[in-house]
């Protein structure tokens, strides 16, 4: 089997060249008004769809890939990324967006993608993955499995560092779980998560204050 990338970019667009690497799934989400006219990967295989609370808004500003590599602030076009109101609902990491793509004939999935918080925003992201396209489980992100820019990691999530209306490009690497290899119903989910050790979710720009909406 080959050695792959799951490159989910799910709220611009960043083109990259890896060497001995294979995109498995691939979604163009810069320069969208509203949704997607379709929730189909644009390269490779998979669906997309929103998970719980969230709903399309107007797009938001993009970033340019050249001057700040996925990670900084945005400097990009509008439209230039898939936007939403980023209402984390009523229960702690059951609202945000899913990737299913088929891992078929690859092993040492990773999975890539750039998000933009508002200040108001939920600041701290679950991942959480399938492997048989119905349970889910939380991935536990630590610095040897995850990369990330502009922010820390809190109890296995990603936490932003504070700052509003920047992107960052976070990768996670599923090559100690077996079964997301060669699995034809493997799926990512990004969630609104509590902050911390508090049962709320909280801003990205003051943390002290609860967050309700906001916008990915």
């Amino acid at each position: 089997m080959k050695n792959s990338l799951i490159l989910i970019l799910s709220f611009t667009f960043i083109q990259l060249q890896l060497m001995a690497q294979s995109l498995i799934g691939v979604w163009n989400h810069n320069s969208i008004v509203g949704a997607p006219t379709s929730t189909t990967a644009d390269i490779g295989n998979g669906t997309s769809s929103i998970v719980g609370s969230l709903a399309v808004v107007t797009a938001a500003t993009g970033m340019d890939p050249i001057t700040n590599n996925g990670c900084g602030a945005q400097n990009g076009t509008n439209p230039g990324a898939w936007a939403f109101t980023a209402n984390p609902g009523l229960t702690n990491e059951s609202s945000g967006v899913q990737f299913l793509s088929s891992t078929v004939g690859f092993q040492n999935i990773q999975f890539t993608w750039d998000q933009r918080w508002s200040n108001t925003a939920t600041n701290t992201v679950r991942v959480q993955y399938t492997t048989d396209g119905t349970i889910w489980v939380n991935f536990n992100m630590t610095d040897l499995n995850s990369r990330y820019c502009n922010g820390t990691l809190n109890t296995g999530r990603f936490q932003n560092n504070g700052v509003g209306y920047q992107y960052r490009r976070i990768s996670v690497n599923f090559s100690t779980i077996p079964a997301a290899n060669n699995n034809p119903n493997f799926g990512v989910r990004i969630l609104a998560a509590n902050y911390q050790a508090t049962t709320e979710f909280r801003q990205t720009s003051v943390p002290a204050t609860i967050a309700i909406g906001g916008t990915w």
